[in-house]
């Protein structure tokens, strides 16, 4: 009879050991599938793995946003938080604890900052881990529109030898964007008196997000003779979409020919650390004939400049531009500013531009 009764508790254990099997495995199976994209209210609860879209946001110089959401440890054991990513430098969060004890919970905060100009879909991904390794990524994301949007932040202009003596002229598009169906936004230039521009309002959409965006064309003519060589022109747009306003600039750069071709016609830098990197151009003059380039000169602390040869005329000179280590984080565009010993055409100008990141941001 005790041999019966111990084959039952055996079979009865076995059993229940299975059901429990079961029952976690579908638990974990459940908590793997991330619940669908829900539009967000701020200082909510998220699910677990949950996808959140934030709600179209207009950001400006004065109003940065930021959403905070509680995230909860449904386990009894401790999770963590091992890898936290966003989409770019103008969006960052603040994670109270990485470490979240069973039934514990904490503030994951999303901010996005005033530097963008663009139309973007800005994002975060945060990773909840178990010891297990299973893996919820939280991911948040939201549309951002800036009060003003230009369709060129730099216009730049290869103008032919007529440009000298012949008025040009160069259109481009701005944006204003707003909540919604407002009163109408309003939008003015100033030139700097070496070109004049204007505004026109094109006409205005409701887009899938509901924000409205009214179109504008802006119009850019050349005052008076222009000389050879490279120039240019900063415009300063004002901005009211009848809840904030925005400024803005633009820069408008120019070059026509002269007795020299510049090979390539800049020098960019792109978008790097500033650690010693080199960018060079050739000179040479259209009619082959030597000269000497006398001296340089550039307002931008951060670049030094050699020029190859300097002690001699040469029928071609290059030009290298160093860029150093910077303290400051920022765009710049500066012209190089040339000069030689043609007495016809003695000055010569170069675009120099670039993103700098000081050592400190990696």
């Amino acid at each position: 009879m005790s041999t019966i009764l111990r084959r039952n508790y055996l079979v009865m254990g076995l059993v229940s050991l299975l059901l429990a099997l079961a029952t976690t495995s579908l638990v974990a199976w459940a908590l793997d599938r991330s619940p669908p994209t829900r539009l967000a209210n701020n200082d909510s609860d998220l699910s677990l793995g949950e996808s959140v879209s934030l709600p179209p946001q207009l950001v400006t110089a004065d109003a940065p946003f930021s959403y905070t959401f509680t995230v909860a440890n449904p386990f009894r054991e401790v999770v963590a938080f091992d890898k936290v990513r966003t989409s770019c430098s103008c969006t960052a969060y603040v994670l109270d604890e990485y470490t979240l004890e069973p039934g514990g919970r904490t503030q994951l905060t999303v901010k996005v900052g005033t530097s963008t100009k663009q139309l973007g879909l800005k994002s975060i991904t945060a990773v909840l881990t178990d010891s297990k390794e299973r893996k919820w990524p939280y991911r948040l994301s939201a549309i951002t529109y800036p009060i003003l949007r230009l369709e060129n932040d730099a216009v730049f202009l290869a103008l032919d030898e007529n440009a000298r003596t012949t008025p040009w002229e160069k259109s481009f598009k701005a944006y204003v964007y707003q909540g919604g169906d407002e009163l109408p936004p309003a939008l003015a230039v100033e030139d700097d008196g070496s070109v004049a521009a204007c505004v026109k309002a094109v006409g205005k959409r409701v887009l899938p997000s509901g924000v409205v965006e009214s179109e504008y064309c802006v119009t850019v003519r050349s005052s008076g003779p222009q000389r050879a060589g490279t120039g240019a022109a900063k415009l300063t747009f004002h901005a009211d979409n009848r809840t904030a306003k925005c400024d803005r600039t633009c820069e408008i750069h120019w070059n026509i020919p002269n007795a020299f071709d510049v090979n390539p016609p800049a020098i960019s830098f792109g978008y790097m650390p500033s650690a010693d990197v080199e960018r060079s151009v050739v000179i040479k003059r259209r009619d082959g004939m030597p000269f000497r380039m006398l001296e340089s000169k550039l307002d931008l602390a951060s670049v030094s400049v050699v020029i190859e040869p300097r002690d001699c005329a040469a029928s071609e000179v290059k030009i290298t531009a160093r860029l150093n280590q910077s303290d400051v984080d920022g765009s710049f565009y500066r012209l190089l500013e040339l000069k030689s010993d043609d007495p016809a055409n003695p000055d010569l100008g170069i675009w120099v531009s670039g993103i700098q990141r000081s050592n400190s941001a990696h």
